[in-house]
């Protein structure tokens, strides 16, 4: 049986994941007729693998971009929230040392020298998302961690700095410098971290769809094939509590509601308000039906039919999280 009927028998259904601290539940909605684009062509289930290829029915390169970009938003937002960040980073990469458009060299190097920082004992961790200047030059933003206190030093008013420095040091804002990275690549800003989801969701807005060039000032953007973002090994990811159905009382509200999933944040499973929804010997459990949604088989391969469902609303939620607007 072909995925679209096998979601139609599977039914509706609901993921909650946690995000670090804070939850998230996703209702999957199925069984409407696909929206069309402009051109009149239907999105069915089957249109996008989770690989961000099209199938052979469509071959649409801005699509396949704009999927690949869906995923990296949502796979960066996820390991901004779920890994303890301490540091905002702003990072440039000098042109007397670095071909400034050549990204590849760059990480090489960058890539290596944490390795090096690591067999020293250091837990170094780094999300890294490149931006590119309109003449193609390059820079990074990200959220690092692990570092140990020696590594950066505190800029103060004696030195000639930026502007938007200069200001924020006469408001008593604290920002600093990572000496290794300035010594070997170019001038960069750390900032502490103060609020764990806005800078994931900060971080996250830097992956726009000028990566496929055409962007500001025309600049040419990534090659295809190439990283929209940096992540070191070893971090965490959001963690699957629940697949299941669930009874929605009338008159829910949701923070974002869209053809195919509806989507909610809270600070705790408590504060979805769901009779039946609770941790018993460590797990989540619904148990307000009588059947589990798990438990309900007939066929269905739920692994795959979860992974293509998430896959098919990335586009339309991970639109609103770039924005924010789930902060």
């Amino acid at each position: 049986m072909g995925l679209k009927n096998s979601l139609l028998r599977c039914g509706d259904f609901v993921v909650i994941r946690r995000y670090g601290d804070r939850y998230k539940m996703i209702y999957f909605r199925y069984g409407r007729k696909p929206p069309e684009d402009r051109e009149g062509r239907q999105f069915g289930h089957s249109r996008v693998d989770l690989g961000g290829n099209e199938s052979e029915s469509g071959g649409n390169e801005p699509r396949r971009l704009q999927n690949n970009i869906s995923r990296a938003k949502g796979r960066v937002f996820e390991l901004g929230m779920c890994n303890p960040w301490e540091w905002f980073f702003t990072g440039t990469l000098d042109g007397a040392m670095w071909d400034r458009g050549d990204l590849d060299v760059w990480y090489g190097n960058f890539s290596q020298y944490i390795r090096d920082q690591r067999r020293k004992g250091y837990l170094c961790a780094y999300l890294l998302i490149p931006e590119q200047h309109k003449d193609g030059s390059w820079h990074i933003h990200g959220l690092l961690s692990g570092f140990p206190p020696a590594a950066f030093r505190a800029f103060s008013l004696d030195e000639r700095l930026p502007m938007r420095i200069i200001k924020k040091l006469q408001k008593g804002e604290q920002v600093y410098e990572w000496v290794g990275y300035r010594r070997r690549y170019g001038f960069n800003t750390l900032e502490p971290l103060r609020d764990r989801q806005r800078a994931a969701a900060y971080v996250t807005k830097y992956i726009t769809k000028d990566f496929g060039g055409g962007g500001r000032g025309g600049a040419p953007g990534l090659e295809p094939g190439k990283h929209l973002y940096y992540a070191s090994r070893g971090l965490a990811g959001s963690e699957l509590l629940l697949l299941d159905k669930i009874a929605f009382p009338s008159g829910y509200r949701w923070d974002f509601e869209g053809d195919y999933c509806k989507i909610l944040w809270k600070d705790s499973l408590e504060d979805f308000g769901l009779e039946g929804l609770r941790m018993e010997d460590g797990k989540v459990v619904y148990s307000l039906l009588d059947e589990k949604f798990t438990s309900l088989d007939n066929g269905c391969d739920w692994e795959a039919a979860l992974k293509k469902a998430m896959a098919q609303a990335a586009a339309e939620r991970l639109a609103d999280l770039g924005a924010g607007r789930f902060m």
